[in-house]
């Protein structure tokens, strides 16, 4: 695979460019019930569930250091309307190969698996 060194990037049909920094190195989309599965995803390997709306995810390529943002939300399904509860926050300490992932329901304020959990990482590759 070639490597292109740029500073900023504009895809096919967009009018606007933008600094290679401000796209996500990371990210995951996955179900988090039952047996946690990947839906899509960039520069992730694995998800381990640690148990009720607890998970790591791991990095593929490595992060710069761990001082990233991780940010995200999660979708579930309640009396048959799809609704966002909570959003996903770092359960502990994130690694720069571990995304710490932790979900609740927002007014029961207790962990809970959800169908969507989505999350991002901003900032440096290694």
């Amino acid at each position: 695979m070639s490597t292109i060194t740029v500073t900023n990037i504009k895809a096919t049909g967009e009018t606007a460019s933008r600094a290679v920094l401000g796209i996500a190195p990371v990210w995951i989309n996955f179900n988090g019930t039952g047996t946690p599965s990947t839906t899509k995803s960039q520069n992730t390997s694995s998800i381990t569930d640690n148990g009720t709306g607890q998970y790591h995810v791991a990095i593929t390529n490595a992060m710069a250091d761990a001082n990233f943002a991780a940010l995200g939300s999660v979708i579930g399904d309640s009396t048959g309307t799809n609704r966002v509860y909570a959003l996903v926050a770092s359960r502990d300490a994130n690694t720069t190969t571990r995304i710490s992932i932790n979900t609740a329901e927002a007014n029961a304020g207790s962990t809970r698996d959800w169908t969507h959990i989505s999350a991002a990482v901003l900032g440096d590759l290694a």
